[in-house]
């Protein structure tokens, strides 16, 4: 179960980054998968490849993105493509209450997703500089 509903859904319209071989990647252009409500900043911690779990891109510049959760879009990718789906399952997903990143310029929104504000708060904003 995850932890939050998937009240939107996202179009895949490129192939999109990551560990997974090319035609895994390939395989999600077209399909349409739920996420979460909001198109998300994740700047907050560094993103991750998924497989080595290592360090990708620029660790602080943060990307907006969807949050999709892993079990439903598996079972999505199984129904259109199989063999994708099964390089996925070799490899240890959908794993329990964990989400695939997809990032704004790899799909389009089909509906309920909005973007979320992203405020930095420092501690000279709360009053407490020398925090």
């Amino acid at each position: 179960m995850n932890t939050y509903e998937s009240t939107g859904h996202i179009r895949i319209t490129k192939v999109p980054d990551g560990e997974a071989p090319l035609e895994v990647r390939e395989a999600w252009v077209g399909l349409t998968l739920p996420c979460g409500p909001y198109l998300g900043f994740s700047g907050v911690g560094e993103e991750r490849g998924v497989l080595t779990g290592e360090s990708v891109g620029c660790p602080t510049c943060g990307r907006y993105g969807f949050s999709v959760p892993q079990d439903e879009a598996i079972a999505i990718l199984e129904k259109a493509k199989p063999e994708a789906a099964l390089w996925w399952k070799k490899h240890g997903f959908p794993q329990v209450d964990q989400y695939f990143g997809f990032a704004e310029r790899e799909a389009e929104i089909v509906s309920g997703i909005s973007r979320q504000t992203v405020i930095h708060v420092t501690d000279e904003m709360q009053g407490q500089p020398e925090r």
